[in-house]
Order: structure tokens, then C-alpha cells, then sequence
């Protein structure tokens, strides 16, 4: 009778899946990475940038269903978000002051009317990007969950792509992953385009989606 016992391999987080961000925070610090997924210390704090971002990609995804931009409701959404969360309040803005030099960098605050203008802009340009940019395209998909088993492993890779389509290239059927991201004015500069925390999620999404629907990376 054999006396061996299977073992059950635990991830130290508790959970069989990691995401990409998970990924990039034990890249930039291990230490952040325990505390954060392992102890779970770390409290969530609704942020400027999250609540754009959030409004955003919720806009975004229902041009890509509709083909109808809404501008004014987005607007309307940032109004009601910088309400509820007072980001233009005094105190709010010295708390970020604070923060930051503590952080060694400067707090430049900017009020919801540049945060409505950036909106109306970036969700203005949208068609007219997608339309050059992807001849011929279609959603392949939304907000679209990613859960596969990662090869010589018992994790399963967690993500969820912002965007999928489907277009006219040299007369062939293509498809683009895309994520979409926030930046300024001149976009990303060399280092932030060229950062593989950041690229390495783009590239994570496609072999992931491709091994889920059977397509090929190449062809």
C-alpha cells in the first residue's frame, strides 16, 4: 500500500488566479506585493484618476455597443463623481498636497472643467481613431473576462480587455487588442511607451485571448 500523500500547492494569496496588476506590483516591490495580496492591508480610495478612468472606459463601451457618443451624459457623470466625492473641496486638495510631498513630488490640481474639457476631447477623437486606425471594424467583444490555466502551473491568469475587434487589413480579417489608457496632452513619452510593466499587459492579453478562442498569434 503506497503511503503517499498528493499535495496541494497554496498560493500565498489565497486565491487560483493572478492578474496582470498583481504581476506588475511584485515586479516594482515584493515588499507592496505581501501586504497588499498576501495580508491584505491595503484600503481602497476612490481617486480622481480611477473615477475619470472608470467614467471613461463606461462610455467608451457603450459607443463601442451603440455606436452613439455620449458626451453630455459622460460630463454629467464627472459633475455628479466630483459631488459626491468633493475633489474640488479645499481640504481634499491640501490632504493631496501633503501627500505628495511626502512623495518628494508636486500636487498640480486641476478642477472639474479641465477634467470635462479632457473628456469631451478624448471621446470627440474616438470615431474618427477608430475608423482610420481599423478599417472595416467590428466589437468582437467589451469588458471581456479572461480566466485561463497558464501552462506548467495551477494558477489561472485573471484580466479583463477593455476592447475587442475585429477589421479589414490587406484584404484579411484582423483583430486588436486594446487597452485603453490615460495620458496627456503629448501622450506617453519613450520611457512610459517602452516600460515593459506597462507593454508586458498587452501582450499577456493577446496570448491569453487567442489560447481562449483558438486564434492564431500569426497569420
Amino acid at each position: 500500500m503506497s503511503n503517499n500523500i498528493e499535495k496541494e500547492t497554496t498560493f500565498p494569496t489565497g486565491k487560483p488566479h493572478i492578474s496582470f496588476s498583481e504581476v506588475r506590483i511584485w515586479k516594482e516591490c515584493s515588499w507592496k506585493h505581501k501586504l497588499t495580496y498576501v495580508d491584505k492591508l491595503s484600503e481602497f480610495e476612490v481617486g480622481i484618476y480611477t473615477e475619470y478612468g472608470s467614467i471613461l472606459h463606461e462610455s467608451i463601451e457603450n459607443y463601442l455597443n451603440t455606436r452613439v457618443m455620449d458626451i453630455e451624459g459622460a460630463k454629467k457623470k464627472l459633475d455628479e463623481s466630483w459631488q459626491k466625492h468633493g475633489f474640488d473641496k479645499v481640504e481634499m486638495i491640501e490632504e493631496r498636497q501633503l501627500i505628495s510631498e511626502s512623495q518628494g513630488w508636486k500636487y498640480r490640481h486641476n478642477y472639474i472643467k479641465d477634467w470635462k474639457q479632457w473628456c469631451e476631447n478624448s471621446l470627440s477623437d474616438l470615431p474618427a481613431y477608430l475608423d482610420e486606425g481599423f478599417p472595416e471594424w467590428e466589437v468582437v467583444s467589451a469588458e471581456e473576462t479572461l480566466y485561463e490555466k497558464i501552462p506548467n502551473n495551477e494558477l489561472s491568469f485573471k484580466g479583463f480587455i477593455d476592447c475587442v475587434l475585429k477589421f479589414k487589413k490587406n484584404g484579411k480579417d484582423k483583430y486588436a487588442i486594446i487597452d485603453w489608457k490615460t495620458a496627456g496632452a503629448r501622450g506617453w513619452d519613450r520611457r512610459k511607451s517602452t516600460d515593459i510593466k506597462t507593454t508586458a499587459q498587452l501582450t499577456l492579453y493577446k496570448h491569453y485571448w487567442s489560447t481562449k478562442h483558438n486564434v492564431p498569434l500569426y497569420y
